[in-house]
């Protein structure tokens, strides 16, 4: 069944992200040239010059590093969590080197491999939430199980397949977790993405720790850092996604 609401919700941030969001201003800027011919050149040269901008690793770089307002976790200080919750971070679906079976993404394998390595540490048991937001085939928190287990001999507790997003992940983690008596927990995602995890766990009750990986510098700046590449311009677009998203939290009282 279609979640409209969630549909409607991507189509939205979609327009107003990159790549299609600075895409629509251009059209909007040649709509309107023929008759406002300054509007029309102003908007046309925001949208390309912001592109351009964006996509430098140095923006890139210190949009992500500017939502990585926490330290790395502390593994050797004690913690009264009680569990590690990892969440997803998408799908390869139907890898082909592995015969056609939907594996881990980069950012979910970084996410599940960080964790392994905290519930060594920690000792603590690990659940694994993501859903199939493709509607079909295993869900993500499924595939992050088999790795877990396949890759480095851990076994996850508690499995939670039903989100579509980090909202989801918090609001259904919390009733697994509530049947185990549980509320503090060590949350493990990339530290781009952990701020926004971080409110939306709280929203729902628990407590969450900042066991983030994947942090971003911005230190080594060289002349190349300026120029522009298709992976700076998604890490510009995955910030101003998280930034979009801690606002629209933020719009709805959360």
């Amino acid at each position: 069944m279609v979640d409209f609401g969630f549909v409607l919700k991507k189509i939205i941030s979609s327009a107003l992200l990159p790549p299609l969001g600075p895409a629509l201003l251009i059209l909007v800027g040649l709509i309107v040239l023929r008759n406002r011919k300054r509007l029309g050149l102003s908007l046309i040269a925001v949208s390309a010059i912001g592109t351009i901008v964006l996509a430098s690793n140095v923006v890139g770089s210190m949009l992500l590093a500017s939502l990585q307002d926490f330290p790395p976790f502390d593994s050797s200080r004690s913690t009264d969590a009680k569990a590690i919750v990892i969440l997803a971070g998408g799908l390869r679906k139907q890898a082909l080197e592995y015969g056609r079976r939907d594996e881990l993404n980069t950012y979910t394998l970084e996410r599940v491999r960080f964790g392994a390595w905290l519930a060594r540490k920690t000792q603590l048991p690990i659940l694994v939430t993501g859903g199939s937001r493709y509607g079909q085939g295993p869900s993500e928190a499924e595939v992050m199980a088999r790795a877990l287990q396949q890759e480095f001999n851990l076994r996850a507790r508690w499995l939670e397949s039903d989100s579509k997003d980090t909202a989801d992940n918090a609001r259904y983690s919390k009733i697994i977790l509530q049947g185990a008596g549980i509320s503090k927990v060590l949350l493990v995602t990339n530290a781009w993405h952990m701020k926004r995890s971080l409110l939306e766990f709280e929203s729902v009750g628990l407590s969450p720790t900042a066991a983030a990986t994947g942090y971003v510098g911005t230190d080594n700046v060289e002349w190349q850092s300026y120029l522009p590449t298709a992976k700076s311009y998604l890490d510009s677009s995955w910030a101003l996604h998280e930034w979009l998203g801690i606002l629209w939290m933020r719009i709805r009282g959360r």
